[in-house]
């Protein structure tokens, strides 16, 4: 996730307009789920990540940091990452390693 950027559409937004986009695609994200829409879930899904990243962007944010941060607390849960590109690596957050399994 932290390979999202803000999209040039919302980069002409204020932020008002921003947050209302993102209410209107987790307005869509609710129909679909209601209406059992498979096929178009996963889109709107997409969409309301899209926005939520257009206005974080806007409150100038270090991703890396707030993933770093984010994924040494799932680390501490136990959760294992699961990553698309390789078969196997060694993944290190803040002195804790820990092995990735791929799909």
């Amino acid at each position: 996730m932290n390979n999202l950027y803000p999209t040039k559409e919302s980069q002409k937004l204020d932020n008002y307009e921003k947050w209302d986009e993102l209410v209107q695609e987790c307005l869509e994200l609710s129909v679909a789920i209601n209406k059992s829409d498979i096929r178009n879930i996963g889109e709107e899904v997409m969409d309301v990540i899209q926005w939520g990243v257009n206005i974080l962007h806007s409150y100038k944010l270090d991703f890396n940091k707030e993933l770093i941060k984010h994924q040494s607390k799932l680390l501490h849960r136990g959760h294992e990452f699961i990553l698309p590109h390789e078969d196997k690596i060694k993944h290190v957050i803040e002195g804790n390693e820990k092995l990735v399994k791929f799909r």
